[in-house]
Order: structure tokens, then sequence, then C-alpha cells
């Protein structure tokens, strides 16, 4: 008598298959997350030592001196060339009016923030108005000690925290990452913002070296890396 052939696969041998597909899936997705996300934070990093190259020019052709965080004493109405967003601007080949982080060179890991500011200034005692409550503009490149950042993820403009302490965690994961009283219409404007590399932020220090620092030591001042809270420290 013949034997019959058997068509297919047993349900049995179906589920091991999809079992399998399943447990690489787990294994896998994860590592497709990560590369990705490491993708995007070197984007980030180029981003910044670029934004450190142009103010390194821009200190080159104003004696050292590292651009204010805006033209005008205070902030107010302002004209097409005055945050610093712009003022740099002449040094990275972009369009007038263009705002670096805004128009272009735009960190990818928070695309819902086109169109807002994606990088921020260490305020006031680096990057600080030409002239309000005791502020001097922007401090000598020189005279920053290179474990000290200028630039960091962030949304224009991040206080030091030595003068102003974070007190309200935003994100709800057990760190205090923003001064409660600078958020204004949901937009805050000194803290964390919520743009995250895993858990961290692409800092620019005044060596001109792009590094990731962890939330927990950018919100703690781990190694005073947002330098001293005097005005005339840099000058």
């Amino acid at each position: 008598m013949a034997s019959v052939k058997r068509k297919g696969f047993t349900l049995i041998e179906l589920l091991v298959v999809i079992g399998i597909i399943a447990i690489l899936a787990a294994i896998l997705f994860p590592v497709f997350f990560s590369v990705k996300e490491q993708g995007k934070r070197s984007v980030c990093k180029s981003n910044l030592r670029q934004v450190g190259s142009a103010f390194s020019m821009y200190a080159n052709d104003w004696s050292g001196v590292l651009p204010p965080f805006s033209q005008v004493a205070s902030w107010g109405p302002t004209g097409v060339t005055d945050l610093w967003t712009q003022v740099i601007r002449p040094y990275m080949a972009a369009r007038r009016g263009a705002h670096v982080g805004v128009d272009y060179l735009v960190c990818p890991t928070r695309p819902d923030l086109r169109g807002t500011y994606a990088y921020a200034v260490n305020y006031p005692f680096i990057i600080g108005y030409p002239s309000y409550y005791g502020q001097q503009g922007g401090a000598r490149l020189d005279r920053i000690p290179r474990n000290v950042l200028v630039v960091s993820d962030g949304w224009i403009v991040v206080y030091c925290p030595a003068w102003w302490r974070f007190d309200s965690d935003q994100d709800r994961d057990g760190l205090r990452d923003t001064m409660a009283a600078t958020i204004e219409n949901g937009v805050i404007y000194n803290g964390w913002g919520g743009k995250k590399h895993d858990g961290g932020c692409n800092c620019l220090f005044s060596d001109g070296r792009v590094e990731w620092v962890s939330l927990k030591d950018w919100v703690t001042n781990k190694r005073g890396i947002w330098g001293e809270a005097r005005f005339d420290r840099y000058r």
C-alpha cells in the first residue's frame, strides 16, 4: 500500500516557528532602535560641532569674546539678527534670518520640535545679554575651563543651575529637571525640555569637543559643567 505524503506543517510546528520569530523580534528590535538612536545622536553631535566652529570664528573676530545671548539689552521685540541663533549665521553659510537649530542643523531625535529651538546656551555667565542685571554679553572663550559647557540640547537658553535651581520634574523620572517659574504657555525655556538621547544630552564644551552627558549629571551640575555663578569670572 502506497504511503501518503504529508503536505504543509502541523499546528505544533507552526507555533514553534512563530515562537522563534517572536523571540528573535524581541531581541533584535531594541538593537535596531538603539542603532537608529545612535545615528540620530551622531547627527546632533555633528550639528553642535558646527556650532562650536561658528562660535570659535566669531570669537576670533571679536577679540576672543563669544556672541551674546541677544544683541539687544534685554528680552523683548527683536530684529532679524538679535538672538545668538542668528548672530552666528554669517559663520555657517545660512540664509539671512535663519536660526540655527530651527531652520537648519535641527536635532533629529525630536522631529516634533522642528520649527522651535533645538539647542540652548549656558546662560547667563557664559552667554548673556550685553547689559542686563549685571550681565556682560559673551565670555572670553580662552578663559572658560574645558570642562564647562557652552551649548547643549535644550530650548534656546538654560539658566545655570548653580544660580537658578531646577525644582520641577517634568518627565516624572525622579529628577528635577526644570524651573517651574520659567514654563510659559507649555514652553520650557529653563530646563530639560524633553529631548533626550538615551537618557542624556549632547553638550558642546569650551574646547570645541562634543560629549554625551547623562540627564542626572546635567541637572546636578556634576564636575561643575555649568561653570561658576559669577558674571566677572570668565571676562
